[in-house]
């Protein structure tokens, strides 16, 4: 003979008038005191003055110990000479009368200051007259002529020294365009342009 079991469920328990009114009354004095404390909080606590004075404080100092590291003595140089082309017919192309003037001025100081006995020169016959031992320095030389240019061209050839910078003889003597063709032949480049378009 089998035996099943069947669960009863208790029935719901009665409230009483007094336990809904103690949970009230519990749940009232909970949110009065939240009130009462935000309250006081706001009355007696500057929040404000708090929060500005904790984003104008200084961060702490922080100490960083770096070891000094020895730098090696500069090597003995013997004397160098460098000289720094001026072309009339350049400084002419520049809008500005003295922005020329101060591109060679600062080549001249930045010479100096590596130790170069600095000379400034001008025309085709004073290139010529250069020894193959020497720096020449042409700045911004971009209008010049022929001669000009062969001169140039022989100062590297016979071994001297060169630095160039920007369109050097793109332009002829009137400042008319010819093109980067010089500047390539020089540096013995394949091909020779500008990257972008804007205005020197």
């Amino acid at each position: 003979m089998a035996v099943m079991a069947i669960p009863v469920s208790e029935p719901p328990r009665h409230r009483t008038p007094w336990a809904w009114g103690a949970a009230l009354l519990l749940l009232g004095t909970l949110v009065a005191g939240l009130v009462g404390a935000a309250v006081l909080l706001w009355r007696f606590i500057d929040v404000d003055s708090l929060l500005e004075a904790a984003t104008n404080e200084a961060p702490p100092a922080v100490e960083e110990i770096v070891a000094e590291i020895p730098l090696p003595d500069l090597p003995a140089t013997t004397p160098w000479t460098a000289y720094v082309y001026e072309s009339e017919r350049a400084g002419s192309f520049f809008p500005d009368p003295d922005y020329y003037a101060g591109l060679l001025a600062r080549w001249e100081s930045t010479l100096a200051a590596i130790g170069a006995d600095v000379g400034r020169i001008g025309g085709a016959a004073a290139i010529d007259s250069l020894t193959g031992d020497v720096l020449l320095v042409v700045p911004a030389g971009v209008c010049m002529d022929d001669a000009e240019r062969d001169a140039i061209r022989r100062h590297a050839d016979g071994g001297g020294d060169l630095v160039v910078t920007w369109a050097l003889g793109a332009r002829d003597e009137k400042c008319d365009w010819l093109g980067y063709e010089f500047l390539r032949d020089l540096a013995g480049a394949e091909t020779a342009g500008t990257l972008n378009g804007r205005p020197p």
